[in-house]
């Protein structure tokens, strides 16, 4: 309110309103490109849990146990670790009687022309082995 005449309203002018619209809407923007990164991590953390859980399944090699959460994210639409050349995102491990998943990938996000977001994962699951 004005302290001057206290009849006349002072609010945000119409260049600050569109000012902050733009800024939500590109806020809106990145996050709505980064979003699916974070659900197919979530996903892929989910699939190893399951894994870890089955114990039929954890006894396997290491070899078939990838081979299963190879055909887990095919069928969950996870294309992002097909060939021979990205093999190495998961680490399968077998120490004193746990066994190990190491997850560590990154995602590298086009935002605008050429600006690009990396988004980095490294998370390490665990279980007990029979």
């Amino acid at each position: 309110m004005n302290v001057k005449n206290p009849g006349m309203q002072s609010g945000a002018s119409i260049l600050l309103i569109i000012l902050m619209i733009g800024l939500g809407a590109g806020i809106f923007s990145v996050a709505m490109k980064l979003y699916p990164s974070y659900t197919d991590h979530r996903v892929i953390m989910g699939i190893l849990n399951e894994v870890l859980q089955n114990k039929d399944q954890i006894v396997q090699s290491n070899r078939q146990i990838r081979g299963l959460v190879n055909r887990r994210l095919t069928i969950n639409s996870i294309y992002k670790f097909r060939g021979e050349e990205k093999e190495d995102w998961l680490t399968i491990t077998r120490d004193q009687g746990f066994i190990i998943f190491k997850v560590k990938y990154q995602d590298q996000i086009p935002i605008y022309y050429n600006v690009d977001a990396l988004v980095k994962f490294d998370e390490t699951v665990q279980a007990k082995l029979p």
